[in-house]
């Protein structure tokens, strides 16, 4: 992975004078990506946010019943709603998703 400073150093050798492949190879990065990043901004500048989701939200059909939930008992524990949802709807949220479901409750919180 191409660093920021990666990228500085290989303009600096670049600006000494030094060749594309030389200063690629001091900056330790290959002589393609040496050229991707001479002319064009930093890593972390190229970087855009992803708008989309990977998967489907295993949530999405109850959120609404959780979101309730912790408006009438906002002093609920993520792990007490995902054991009350796993009691309400056997077999559809295994024990596996509860991580997603305690960092989507402290979205909330």
């Amino acid at each position: 992975m191409v660093t920021d400073g990666r990228v500085k150093e290989l303009r600096r050798l670049l600006g000494l004078g030094r060749t594309l492949v030389d200063s690629a190879r001091m900056a330790e990065m290959s002589e393609k990506t040496a050229r991707k990043y001479r002319d064009d901004g930093l890593p972390s500048q190229q970087k855009t946010a992803r708008t989309y989701r990977t998967r489907s939200d295993p949530f999405e059909d109850v959120w609404d019943d959780v979101q309730q939930r912790l408006e009438l008992e906002p002093r609920l524990k993520a792990k007490t709603l995902f054991e009350w949802l796993q009691e309400s709807q056997p077999d559809q949220f295994p024990d596996s998703t509860r991580r997603t479901f305690e960092r989507r409750t402290q979205l909330i919180e």
